[in-house]
């Protein structure tokens, strides 16, 4: 490399090192000797500063970029009188003077295809600079792979087409195309939304924008020989989906190590929209059919950043974030985040002296109305709101309310004041007919709330200097107003009592509090604080509890803030608010928050009758080939109700267990009902003995029966999917006469099936038993570890047998014990024998 040595030796003149030229030319795959050294490190000086503010934006200041160097380097190459004859040198004339080098030296050539018009110019080294920046962090991300010895990804072809791509387009005929990029100052994701993906110059540079932005294959188990061509079917439909990029939110502080803020959470669906649309037509959400988690690490301020000096370090520090966000997961009442009971007093301690000594009270920041800030700090504290949610706020009339209104304060004619939540629900594009509200309770968007101890007087008296018109905001002003003004008096308050608070763990308190009262849990919390959480998406959308029950659980959590409070500080002589303002019972005529398919009791009841009646006329029916198809077909669905209203057993294709998942001495069984390849949501149930007992009368029917329709029913066709390999344990089909050929045939059953000739009885969703036995628990007092291990809700670090669980299979068992067979029993269900060795 003589040209090169030249090089080097100047700039070690001029004091750079040898070292920064070295990585400059792996990064641009420069050659021996150099063609057209110019033009290419031009445009490298000219995407240099674009590659600083993608660093700077995304936060990966691990890359090798010395970015500072290079651009010494750039500018003595194109300066530098001393170099002008050896660059100059490197010219050579023909309109491919790289020939030859398109294979082996592709960054370089494209640095030299720059387009010579300004504007295309500009968009093209952009778009190189993308390129470049998201390569680095392709090839990062496999040799952090490499060090945790897990089998790296195959970036190969992806960053060779699309970089061909991005070259592509310098030339004469479309060059135009560069004209048709999204703007590409905004987000990767918008960049990726904005580009055409039927557009064939711009299909392998989406591709390139998928990859970063967290699309990935989740990992895959084998799979038997004669599964193979359905496997690679999924596969191929799930690399087609987006990724769900979820925001989740935590109130670590940004100094402490380890410490969680906010992350992205990048998930997989598993499921094109039909099948999304299937599962939530069946009473499932679609949501939990997902991969696994893969976390993006949150933005942390550079100045505390640690700097990894090598690929094990990186890797520590990945993994422990990881186990920074499990431990945040399990939202101990004890965590830093939530504010301890010296903390959340001084805080009220601070809000009572505003209240009655107003200007002259230690804790006043100044320039603020101290009737308003002391409404404010009402609103933030006790009805969990963000400051970020001031600007929306009403306040109502009672007699003028609509669904769509709130959150805000409501005030009727006698002068009373409620809290009007909006209960923070899932969006349901499956919403129930007019036979289905009929069975299930009826659902209310709204939720009247009153503390009990008469915090509402404060915002009353706020509001009595004010006139308010029904829709007004409680707070007019801006939202930079209320913000600066909120922490300057918790500023005061952490000055004189030694506190951290912060605007977000104030309003957070009571959403804990909520959280963890006892018969409580994250849905009771994202119902009456209005706010949603990711820990609760999944869990919420099969929750639904009366009005009453929240309204009585908001009361108690406010009681008892409030007395741990006075014992906190029981010589402060601070005035008790309840005896200024007396509590007034709500009046609501709809009586649930949450799914609407919750059923009710007297539709189970109505379900299990009609299921046994139909049982029973086919076990005393006439002898014949008739009764055998009726009796299998009413045996088979039995079964499969109490299975689904015993074990919240989630179907979606199959609706049943498999003998071979089953422990016929302890009830335990292994269910995956909604996994993936990785089993990451596989989970433990137990199974009530009445199911049990079922299950046992259910395996010596299928015996009998198999016997019976091969010898009664030879031309018996098989048109079910799985039937010609069922094994003992799964031999489930609807049997019926053909119309047309009037033989008889074996459907492969199915939800869809089982809810067949029920509409009048039963026209639920057959996954509605997960909506009634998830509320039903939550409301009978089961515990919240106990639920969520039971229905398969659970993120990482709440796994309810991994290394951070404490729950024992045997006190598992019997939680479910007392509660599920106790409600079995309520709802009528019994173990029905099939066909016996005497038909």
């Amino acid at each position: 490399m003589i040209l090169w040595r030249e090089i080097d030796e100047h700039l070690r003149r001029k004091g750079i090192a040898t070292e920064p030229l070295q990585s400059m030319c792996r990064f641009i795959e420069a050659f021996d000797p150099p063609i057209e050294l110019y033009r290419s490190v031009n445009s490298l000086q000219a995407i240099l500063p674009h590659l600083v503010e993608l660093l700077s934006e995304y936060e990966y200041q691990n890359l090798d970029f010395n970015h500072k160097q290079w651009e010494d380097i750039c500018k003595e190459i194109i300066t530098s009188e001393q170099l002008r004859g050896y660059v100059e040198s490197t010219r050579k004339a023909g309109k491919m003077p790289l020939r030859g080098r398109y294979e082996t030296n592709q960054i370089y050539v494209a640095l030299w295809s720059r387009p010579d018009e300004e504007t295309c110019q500009e968009m093209y080294l952009k778009l190189l600079a993308h390129y470049l920046f998201i390569r680095a962090v392709l090839l990062q991300r496999i040799e952090e792979q490499l060090e945790d010895n897990l089998q790296p990804e195959n970036y190969g072809s992806c960053l060779d087409d699309a970089l061909l791509a991005i070259r592509n387009l310098s030339n004469d005929d479309r060059r135009v195309k560069l004209l048709d990029l999204p703007d590409l100052d905004r987000p990767f994701a918008e960049i990726l939304d904005g580009l055409d993906a039927n557009d064939s110059d711009f299909r392998h540079i989406r591709v390139l924008y998928k990859y970063f932005i967290g699309i990935r294959r989740p990992p895959r188990r084998a799979v038997d020989a004669e599964e193979i061509s359905q496997s690679e079917v999924r596969k191929k439909e799930r690399l087609k989906q987006p990724a769900d990029i979820i925001d989740s939110a935590y109130n670590g502080e940004q100094g402490q190590e380890g410490s969680i803020t906010d992350v992205q959470l990048v998930q997989l669906p598993l499921h094109n929209d039909k099948d999304a649309f299937d599962m939530e037509y069946l009473g499932c959400d679609p949501h939990e059919a997902r991969s696994g988690v893969e976390i993006v690490i949150p933005k942390i301020q550079k100045a505390l950043r640690k700097q990894p000096r090598s690929p094990r370090q990186k890797s520590q520090d990945k993994r422990k974030r990881k186990a920074g966000l499990a431990l945040a997961n399990q939202r101990l009442v004890s965590r830093w985040e939530a504010l301890s009971l010296h903390e959340a007093s001084s805080y009220l301690t601070a809000l009572s002296d505003i209240i009655t000594a107003k200007e002259s009270s230690v804790y006043f920041p100044g320039r603020a109305v101290p009737q308003e800030l002391a409404a404010l700090g009402t609103v933030l504290f006790w009805f969990g709101q963000r400051v970020s949610n001031v600007e929306r706020i009403q306040v109502m009339k009672y007699d003028e309310i609509k669904d769509t209104d709130g959150p805000g304060v409501v005030r009727k004619r006698d002068g009373t004041f409620f809290w009007l939540t909006r209960p923070a629900t899932p969006t349901r594009k499956k919403l129930p007919s007019e036979r289905q509200c009929k069975q299930a309770f009826p659902t209310t968007p709204t939720l009247f709330l009153q503390s009990g101890i008469g915090v509402e007087r404060v915002i009353y008296k706020y509001c009595q200097e004010r006139k308010f018109e029904h829709g007004d905001l409680l707070f007019r002003k801006k939202l930079d107003y209320y913000r600066p003004l909120f922490d300057a008096f918790l500023t005061k308050i952490n000055q004189r009592h030694a506190t951290r608070l912060t605007a977000n763990r104030v309003s957070d308190h009571m959403f804990s509090a909520i959280e963890h009262h006892p018969g409580a849990d994250v849905t009771v919390a994202m119902f009456l604080v209005g706010r949603e959480e990711f820990l609760g998406r999944n869990p919420s959308f099969y929750t639904s509890l009366p009005t009453s029950r929240l309204e009585q659980i908001y009361c108690d959590v406010c009681h008892s803030v409030r007395d741990r409070h006075f014992k906190e500080r029981p010589r402060q002589n601070q005035t008790r608010v309840e005896e200024l303002f007396e509590a007034h019972e709500i009046k609501d005529h709809r009586t649930h928050v949450g799914s609407p398919f919750r059923p009710t009791p007297q539709t189970i009841t109505q379900l299990v009758t009609y299921l046994k009646e139909i049982h029973a006329s086919a076990q005393w029916a006439d002898k014949s080939v008739l009764k055998l198809m009726r009796l299998h077909n009413s045996m088979t669905r039995y079964t499969a109700f109490i299975v689904a209203f015993a074990t919240g057993f989630r179907a979606v294709r199959d609706p049943f267990l498999s003998a071979a998942e089953i422990d016929w001495k302890s009830g335990f069984a292994v269910l995956s009902d909604k996994d993936n390849e990785d089993c990451y949501n596989a989970r433990l149930i137990w199974i009530p003995p009445v199911c049990l007992r079922q299950l046992k009368f259910f395996e010596e029917h299928q015996h009998n029966a198999l016997a019976r329709f091969n010898l009664l029913i030879p031309t018996l066709q098989n048109r079910g999917e799985r039937l010609s390999n069922l094994v003992t344990g799964r031999y489930m089909f609807l049997s019926k006469r053909d119309l047309d050929t009037h033989e008889c045939v074996a459907l492969t059953y199915s939800p869809k099936i089982l809810e067949t000739n029920l509409q009048k009885k039963y026209a639920l969703p057959f996954n509605a038993s997960r909506h009634y036995l998830r509320s039903i628990l939550l409301e009978r007092g089961c515990p919240v570890e106990v639920i969520n291990a039971f229905m398969g809700h659970f993120e990482r670090g709440e796994e309810p047998w991994g290394r951070f669980s404490g729950l024992s299979p045997d006190t598992y068992r019997n939680q479910l014990s007392s509660y599920l067979v106790p409600l079995l029993q309520d709802d009528g269900w019994e173990a029905l024998p099939g066909l016996g060795a005497k038909l």
